[in-house]
């Protein structure tokens, strides 16, 4: 592909300024200045053109313009304060506009602060004004100055000419159409500036079917969004055309005070984007030679790549994309479970799409059955990577169709966060798709229908119990215990000491059995409960159990008493039960002539009018669960595996599993409804062994 180079050269080296004239402005924020500041800018352009200084001091003003030859220079603490009434604002709607103008420029070290944030309006409404605003205009410059809080878009360039802005710094979180850059413009160059905006960070916009951008480029630029990051449309009529975008950074926006997006499939931040990278051509034009290169995601982005060729405004006009080029993009870690896809329309179709040197590890967490589901084709739909019915999509790392020619070079696809049963890559309507040297991570075995999985993953170590209220899941992993809804999504975590073992509730308290990873010790293993509050899992006390002398694993709790099981070394013969009183008294220890089982008892519950517990297996040592009556007199073995938790959920038994994700060190966990054929939907008290 090749860039437009020689249209630097005009950008990059702007005349000098014939005068220089210091404004003497009432600089108390309080007095309007627009009357005079427009009549320095008049004449100073009418004298052939100059530079206007503006020193430290906080200056009032609703629109101004500027002409032919004006440099506005914004000192060091000087501060253009934008009027909050928008009748103060005439015309295009601007604190700093300009219109058919020639060599115009905004410098300085200085701030332009909008004051957008008096109401909070919906999309697209009326009467709101813009930071700087520049129509028709040749050889534009915006250089060094701090733009915030706008009441609608921050700094456009529509229908201009020769552009440069650079060392920007923006601040636009405080109403709808926040966006940071709209480039609707030629031969554009926006460099070294940092974006932190509501809406879209940086937007190329194609409003005029008879205009179209083109030799745009955007470079080393730190980019934040609570919508998208980088992005072509939506407005996209006449088209995009020799567009490069390269060496920036993507970071969460610093605020979300107007969205919250934890709606969406696997959202769980309150700060997150919706696309790292949008290409949206859906109103008619034609994008062309497009190239995105060398782009970092470090985190809130919720899909990374969205491209979409649709039908939202053709008019009868078919939109076209083609030659598209994105390499060397890293995505470090997903927001959500919403795939980067590549579609168009029946009759609409992306051609010659290439993308090289993927890194992207997105969030899992999807199931099988979605992957199954109908993703709609809503043609004239807004384009967002939640268009389709706020649906995950059928892949995990990209949904492609009506495309040809999409081309996977050394794409590098992971998953993390989650249990993931989707494939890669899903098709459909597709043809001349080529994968070379490609790494896609494997999903995991589809779960069977009805299967409760915990959101998430971690890294620590593997699950260690379940336990429940009837409104919550709790969910101890090595380090971790987590709280999530009964259908698995999060609600509250915490971290907790480097080993803990299974858990139970007491009304509004957790109880922890905790070892430090001190378990099947001899003597002096450390052996403690924890508590906490179920609301959100905040620590309430901890007491010793020096009794368990082997390690504490498991705990559940029967008509006022806590029951404590634990590990054991292989010269033990017997597994131990110890109770409790409420506050941790000991009360007595129960012995079960077992025989030796692996590392002893790691799970306990109470259901069903049995003790249940659970112990690691093997074939030398095949006992899985232990099944007791109340007073444990007696136990019964069965095969099912109970060792990191059994819980009872609206009259059904449920298993707890555990897992390693495929290529990674972190853990996920789940519950599997117990089937009617097995033992353990029927159990009973027996005696078939003593105890003592």
């Amino acid at each position: 592909m090749v860039f437009f180079s020689a249209a630097l050269a005009v950008m990059l080296a702007l005349p000098g300024r014939a005068e220089e004239t210091v404004l003497k402005l009432p600089a108390d924020g309080k007095t309007m200045v627009t009357a005079q500041m427009q009549a320095e800018i008049d004449r100073v352009s009418a004298a052939g053109g100059g530079t206007i200084r503006l020193p430290e001091g906080t200056y009032l003003t609703g629109g101004i313009f500027l002409k032919d030859g004006v440099t506005l220079h914004l000192d060091k603490g000087a501060t253009l304060l934008g009027s909050t009434n928008h009748l103060d604002y005439t015309g295009h709607k601007a604190v700093v506009g300009a219109v058919n103008a020639k060599t115009v420029a905004i410098e300085g070290e200085g701030t332009i602060d909008g004051r957008g944030w008096g109401t909070i309006v919906k999309e697209s409404a009326p009467n709101r004004w813009k930071i700087a605003f520049f129509y028709r205009c040749r050889d534009v410059r915006v250089e060094g100055v701090t733009l915030k809080d706008p009441a609608s878009w921050t700094c456009y360039f529509k229908e201009c000419e020769d552009v440069v802005a650079r060392g920007v710094t923006i601040s636009s979180l405080v109403n709808f159409n926040n966006d940071g850059f709209d480039i609707d413009a030629k031969n554009v160059l926006i460099e070294k500036c940092t974006v932190d905006s509501d809406d879209d960070a940086i937007c190329l916009k194609s409003d005029n079917p008879d205009f179209v951008p083109e030799n745009v480029e955007v470079r080393d630029c730190r980019l934040s969004s609570n919508c998208n990051f980088i992005k072509f449309g939506t407005a996209s009529h006449g088209g995009f055309k020799n567009c490069r975008i390269h060496h920036c950074t993507l970071v969460p926006a610093s605020a979300s005070r107007i969205r919250d997006w934890r709606g969406l499939p696997g959202v769980t931040d309150p700060i997150t984007g919706l696309a790292g990278i949008a290409l949206e051509m859906v109103d008619g034009g034609v994008m062309d030679t497009i190239h995105v290169h060398d782009i970092t995601m470090e985190g809130g982005v919720q899909t990374p790549i969205f491209i979409r060729l649709g039908k939202r405004k053709t008019y009868g006009i078919e939109s076209s994309l083609k030659n598209v080029l994105i390499e060397n993009v890293t995505c470090k870690t997903g927001a959500s479970l919403i795939a980067s896809s590549i579609t168009g329309v029946p009759g609409m179709r992306p051609q010659g799409i290439i993308l090289r040197n993927l890194d992207l590890t997105v969030k899992g967490g999807g199931r099988i059955a979605n992957a199954r589901e109908e993703i709609p084709e809503v043609e004239k739909s807004y384009p967002e990577n939640r268009m389709f019915a706020k649906k995950m999509l059928p892949g995990y790392g990209f949904y492609l169709r009506h495309a040809d020619g999409v081309r996977f070079e050394n794409v590098k696809l992971r998953y993390a966060d989650g249990r993931e049963e989707r494939e890669p890559i899903v098709q459909d309507d597709c043809t001349g798709v080529v994968f070379d040297g490609c790494d896609f991570m494997k999903p995991g075995k589809p779960l069977p229908t009805g299967a409760i999985v915990c959101e998430g993953s971690y890294p620590m170590g593997h699950l260690q119990g379940t336990a429940t209220d009837g409104e919550a899941i709790y969910w101890p992993f090595t380090g971790r215990i987590v709280k999530t809804d009964l259908k698995g999504r999060v609600l509250a975590s915490t971290n907790q000491p480097p080993h803990q073992g299974d858990l139970c509730v007491v009304g509004d308290t957790l109880y922890v059995a905790v070892n430090r990873g001190e378990f099947n010790k001899e003597t002096g293993a450390v052996s403690e409960v924890w508590s906490y509050a179920t609301k959100d899992l905040a620590l309430k006390n901890k007491w010793k159990v020096p009794e368990l002398v082997h390690g504490a694993g498991g705990i559940t709790y029967r008509d006022g008493l806590f029951y404590v099981v634990g590990g054991l070394p292989p010269t033990h013969k017997q597994n131990y039960v110890y109770v409790y009183t409420p506050d941790f008294h000991f009360v007595k220890r129960h012995v079960l002539e077992t025989g030796y089982t692996v590392l002893g008892i790691q799970t306990a519950s109470y259901e069903r009018g049995n003790f249940i517990f659970g112990c690691y297996h093997s074939k030398e040592y095949p006992i899985a669960t232990l099944v007791c009556p109340p007073d444990l007199t007696s136990f019964k073995v069965l095969s099912t595996p109970t060792d990191v938790g059994l819980i009872e959920l609206n009259g059904k038994l449920f298993i707890a599993r555990t897992e390693r994700l495929p290529g990674s060190k972190a853990w996920c966990g789940f519950l599997l409804s117990v089937k009617d054929s097995d033992p353990l939907s029927a159990i009973q008290p027996v005696a078939e062994t003593a105890g003592r």
